[in-house]
């Protein structure tokens, strides 16, 4: 059986490493829609779920943070690219937006740079032209003492402005980690916690010893941790009552009604895999609403039958 199991899952890493070679795989593809495609791959359905899952989740994480330290970079560029361009057409302190907006849209490096982005560094550049020419000004009429005050003003505005850049920069790079670090998470919760009635209390120390250090990255404090926690064991939850749902219609479909009236015959007809996942509250409740929705239709189709005759 090891074996077996051993030779699923290299099948399942040989499946992604193709698709990832093809382009089927990358830092976009959606879990649910890429499982979906390929699930009559015999390399596929070989390994259980929930590991077909998280190896997936395994494989996707490098690929977005990777696009997402593509993405910062390449901002990053294309605007150093854009303030060179506005240098470039002599964009001054009495440049208006409405003039330069269509040239600057059209040409290449412009169109590099999101529209919210060309207005905003334009403003930016203007404003500065604007203090240089007023800087230029105020040398002529108040001397070197006054020429001295405006510099260290200047250097104190560049130093903020610099100051802001890299606090943006920063802020970048912390969502960045973020989103790194919450995929991590997700990819140690769903290799570890299997039962949706788990308790965070329970689960926190146990997380918390991961090898990985996954539930340790300073980008999530105990807060997100936990919500992200909630989210997963709500999913689970949800996706273990679906399929005792569908158990109940495999199971009941064509039963007796003394036995459709009585848990405690229904519940032996029910036992297995699906039965044991979902929670033990829920049992007994969602059998009561079958039975009960199921008499309410054959009620209402044997009115119709009367009302026809």
């Amino acid at each position: 059986k090891r074996s077996a199991v051993q030779s699923a899952r290299e099948g399942f890493r040989e499946l992604l490493e193709q698709a990832e070679e093809s382009g089927l795989l990358t830092h976009a593809t959606t879990p649910s829609v890429f499982l979906q495609a390929h699930e009559s791959d015999q390399r596929c359905s070989a390994l259980e779920p929930k590991e077909r899952e998280a190896a997936l989740e395994d494989r996707l994480a490098p690929l977005r943070k990777a696009e997402a330290e593509r993405v910062a970079a390449e901002e990053e560029e294309s605007t150093a690219a854009f303030r060179a361009l506005l240098e470039e057409k002599q964009v001054d302190a009495t440049s208006r937006w409405s003039k330069f907006k269509d040239l600057l849209r059209d040409h290449p490096t412009g169109a590099a740079v999101t529209a919210e982005r060309r207005e905003v560094v334009f403003r930016a550049v203007v404003a500065e032209k604007g203090l240089l020419q007023e800087g230029l000004q105020r040398e002529q009429q108040q001397g070197q003492h006054k020429e001295e005050a405006w510099r260290r003003q200047k250097e104190r505005e560049a130093r903020k402005r610099k100051e802001r850049e890299s606090e943006e920069m920063e802020r970048r790079k912390a969502k960045a980690a973020r989103q790194d670090a919450e995929a991590n998470y997700r990819s140690l919760l769903a290799e570890q916690v299997k039962d949706p009635e788990g308790s965070w209390r329970e689960w926190r120390v146990k997380l918390e010893a991961d090898p990985q250090g996954r539930a340790s990255r300073g980008a999530l404090d105990d807060a997100d941790r936990e919500a992200l926690f909630r989210n997963h064991t709500q999913a689970l939850r949800e996706r273990c009552i679906m399929d005792y749902k569908q158990l109940l219609r495999d199971r009941l479909k064509g039963q007796p009604p003394e036995t459709l009236s009585s848990w405690d015959r229904c519940k032996p007809l029910l036992k297995g895999e699906r039965f044991n996942r979902c929670p033990k509250r829920e049992r007994e409740r969602l059998f009561l609403r079958h039975t009960e929705q199921r008499d309410k239709k054959e009620y209402l189709d044997d009115d119709g039958d009367v009302g026809g005759e």
